[in-house]
């Protein structure tokens, strides 16, 4: 099944945060499982929100990018609670 861009972008900040002293690209697209493309487009998207921040050709998460995936992970949550419960009906 493929990822809808929430999901993508909940993986790509998790793996972010996960690595605090920064990751390069290539690390990012492998561990979040990206293709190049698709890896641009969510960091084009999350910088211009200044959600992750580049210095030194390394990805950082800022704190407004923390706490984007906080919600975002809550919301998500929420959504397949959601989905599940209507399965049920």
């Amino acid at each position: 099944m493929k990822r809808d861009k929430f999901l993508v972008r909940r993986d790509m900040l998790q793996v972010i945060f996960a690595n605090k002293q920064g990751l390069r690209l290539t690390i990012l697209l492998t561990k979040a499982n990206l293709s190049l493309e698709v890896a641009r487009d969510h960091l084009k998207f999350m910088e211009s929100n200044e959600l992750v921040s580049k210095k030194d050709n390394l990805i950082h998460l800022t704190e407004k990018g923390r706490i984007y995936l906080i919600k975002l992970v809550s919301l998500l949550n929420e959504r397949d609670s959601i989905i599940k419960e209507m399965d049920r009906c």
